[in-house]
């Protein structure tokens, strides 16, 4: 049956990881000799005495020319046995590696039109996450074959690291953001009144979940009131700040529930990413600036008396009913208040609760 080059290209990386688990390995090879010396008076001469050896050694070529290195001990001509083998492996997955590139070559169909931008941009996205999935798989099996097991904290630090570093080659393809060509492209309304026109493309980094990535955009300047604008920003939600959403909501989560400081040192253990405590701090600031403008907001609109239309008959009578009653809390929210009972604490609080209703 006929093989896709896909199931080619599968052979491929297969052989990769397997060169990338061999050992110790050295061409030559290993021969043993045994021989009467040319000294007449040695022992080697007398009749019935055996001959010097057997000598082992290996011979390997440097530059065009033999080299013999002699091996003194039986645990010298183990270890240069295993290195030797290794050595055929890899001659073996070499071979192997050349055919499977050539079918690889045969069968891949010849690409007359040029590439688009997106195939280009989808080509070098699996180029990147193949680089990096190989250099993982080397790293682990490297280190499993030096230490003899499995560091599994390690190969997930590895892991994450690995996926992250390939993600943000992609990411950053799909930020880097086109030129205007027409003239409508070119020209987009300003907050006063007037058009901005573009003037080049910026880039700035920008920190998001699988590492830093550069963001390349449309800039637009009005020459009437000089504001500048940069319309992708707004649409990424990336305006005025170097964070991702996802990162800014990181910023908020761990900065909610412990120092600045120890969320700095979260983010890095649970999500890998270098922040600065500031960083957190003046993320922290800003959302809660936030929070407080919508607050404000709503507060203006009850004062403005802000309701909703009326789209029914005019009520008569409303009646208005209010009441408090106790509610069970926790022991800290009672701390010095007198209980029901005379000498008890308090074990609940007084809720205020209102009714506004008609009658038909």
């Amino acid at each position: 049956m006929t093989q896709t080059p896909a199931e080619w290209e599968y052979r491929r990386l297969a052989i990769c990881h397997q060169i990338g688990q061999l050992g110790d390995l050295r061409p030559g090879s290993i021969t043993s000799t045994s021989g009467r010396c040319g000294k007449p008076e040695c022992r080697c001469h007398r009749s019935g005495e055996p001959a010097h050896g057997p000598n082992v050694s290996v011979t390997y070529k440097v530059d065009g020319k033999s080299v013999s290195e002699s091996l003194p001990s039986p645990a010298a001509m183990r270890k240069a046995e295993r290195e030797v083998a290794e050595f055929r492996k890899f001659q073996q997955l070499t071979r192997e590696f050349v055919e499977v590139n050539a079918e690889v070559c045969r069968l891949r169909p010849i690409e007359e039109a040029v590439p688009s931008g997106q195939e280009k941009t989808a080509e070098a996205i699996r180029q990147e996450v193949a680089r990096e999935v190989d250099q993982l798989l080397y790293v682990v099996f490297s280190g499993q074959r030096k230490t003899g097991r499995l560091d599994l904290e390690a190969v997930e630090m590895a892991v994450r690291a690995a996926m992250h570093h390939a993600g943000s080659a992609p990411l950053t393809e799909l930020l880097q953001f086109a030129a205007p060509t027409t003239e409508q492209e070119r020209t987009i309304a300003c907050d006063c009144g007037q058009r901005a026109n573009y003037r080049e493309l910026r880039s700035k980094p920008v920190l998001t979940v699988v590492n830093p990535v550069q963001v390349s955009r449309p800039y637009y300047l009005c020459s009437y009131c000089h504001q500048g604008q940069f319309p992708a920003d707004m649409k990424l939600d990336i305006e005025n700040t170097e964070f991702s959403p996802s990162v800014r909501r990181m910023h908020a989560l761990v900065a909610q529930d412990a120092p600045f400081n120890h969320g700095r040192q979260q983010m890095k253990v649970l999500a890998g990413l270098e922040v600065t405590t500031k960083s957190i701090e003046r993320k922290a600031g800003a959302i809660g600036e936030d929070i407080a403008q919508r607050e404000r907001e709503q507060m203006r609109k009850a004062i403005q008396l802000d309701l909703p239309v009326i789209v029914g008959k005019p009520i008569p009578v409303l009646y208005v009913e209010m009441d408090g009653t106790g509610v069970p809390v926790v022991k800290k929210e009672t701390v010095g208040r007198q209980g029901k009972v005379e000498g008890q604490p308090a074990h609940t609080r007084e809720v205020k609760l209102g009714c506004v209703f008609t009658q038909t």
